[in-house]
Formats: C-alpha cells, sequence, structure tokens
C-alpha cells in the first residue's frame, strides 16, 4: 500500500500517476499497484494516445494498466459501429452516447467526432496497442514493453461501495441511488440552474 492516497486531484495526468506509484509502490517493499481505466466509452475518444506518446510512458502503461474495464452499468465500452452503421452489429449492445459526460444522440457528432470517439473504445485501443507494439519492435531498447496489453473487466461500478450487494429488490439504483444516468444528469442540471 502506498503511504499516502495517489488520487485525481494531486496527480492529474498519467504521467503524474504512475511517476508517483513509481516513488511510493515499491516492489522490494512489497508494493504493486495495479491501474484500471474505465468508462473509455465516456472519453470523447481521449482515452489512450498510444501512437503519440513517449516511450516513458508506454512503459509505465505496461506495467500499471494491465486491465481495462470493457461493460459497467454506463454502458459498453467495447466497440462502438461507424456512425451511421444500420445493422446489428456486435457492437450495439448497451450504448451510451455522451459528449463531455452529458446524454448525447448519434445526430450530435460530426463524422471527424464519431471516428475520435470510436478510438477511445477497447477494441480500437487494443488494435492501436498492436501499432505501437510493431514500433516499439524496431526500438534499441528491448526493455520497453508493449503499453494495451490489456486483460478485459466488467462490473457494475456502482461506487456504492457494496460488494457482494446483489438483492436486486433491495437495490435503490445506479448512480449513487438516483436510479439512472439521465435522471442523474437530469438532477445535476436542475441543482446547477437553482
Amino acid at each position: 500500500m502506498t503511504a499516502t492516497a495517489i488520487d485525481y486531484i494531486r496527480y492529474p495526468t498519467l504521467t503524474e500517476l504512475f511517476t508517483e506509484l513509481d516513488l511510493q509502490c515499491l516492489k522490494a517493499d512489497g508494493c504493486e499497484a495495479l491501474t484500471i481505466p474505465h468508462n473509455t466509452n465516456m472519453s470523447d475518444g481521449a482515452s489512450f494516445d498510444v501512437l503519440r506518446e513517449d516511450s516513458d510512458l508506454r512503459r509505465m502503461r505496461a506495467r500499471y494498466e494491465r486491465l481495462i474495464e470493457v461493460h459497467q452499468e454506463k454502458g459498453n465500452s467495447e466497440c462502438l459501429a461507424p456512425l451511421g452503421a444500420t445493422d446489428e452489429s456486435d457492437c450495439n449492445l448497451e450504448i451510451q452516447l455522451t459528449r463531455h459526460s452529458r446524454p448525447a444522440k448519434p445526430a450530435d457528432y460530426t463524422p471527424e467526432e464519431w471516428e475520435r470517439m470510436r478510438a477511445g473504445y477497447v477494441r480500437e485501443l487494443l488494435l492501436r496497442g498492436l501499432e505501437a507494439a510493431a514500433i516499439e519492435r524496431d526500438t534499441p531498447d528491448p526493455s520497453v514493453e508493449s503499453a494495451l496489453k490489456l486483460g478485459m473487466v466488467g462490473a457494475t461500478d456502482t461506487h456504492a461501495a457494496t460488494p457482494g450487494f446483489v438483492e436486486e429488490v433491495l437495490w435503490q439504483g445506479s448512480v449513487f441511488g438516483i436510479g439512472s444516468v439521465e435522471r442523474s444528469m437530469t438532477r445535476q442540471r436542475r441543482l446547477r440552474s437553482r
């Protein structure tokens, strides 16, 4: 365990997060860390840019990001069909579109924005990870591991701190008991307008 919490407030970038983990979580002290990117479906395509990241950040990703959340109550992060696709592809499972964390519809996006958003979904991330691995094979430093060698996890991610709470009849709803992402966002809009 680290001596202090390594949180987003004090370490808002991946480089800062991973650097602090490198400083505080030493294997010699029995500390091991794992970070799990989640909600990549709501990242507006900003998750993972391994083709443009420097090799140090890719090395840290390979060390700490060994899992990715592929599904949770805020929707599917596995894949997003091309804009305008009308077939029932395997990418149509529980898609929850958001734009800057607000509910959105396909018509709200330009084709370029849609493609950028698709890039944050797991299948696209894995493809970019393979491209980055090909680049790293040509690097003179064989110790650099490939980023995006990822296992996958799916869960509820309710933030309710209730592992094992499975009695559906007692469940108050998602997003801290409010019932749904849409209800939560509507509630947030009302609170902001006061």
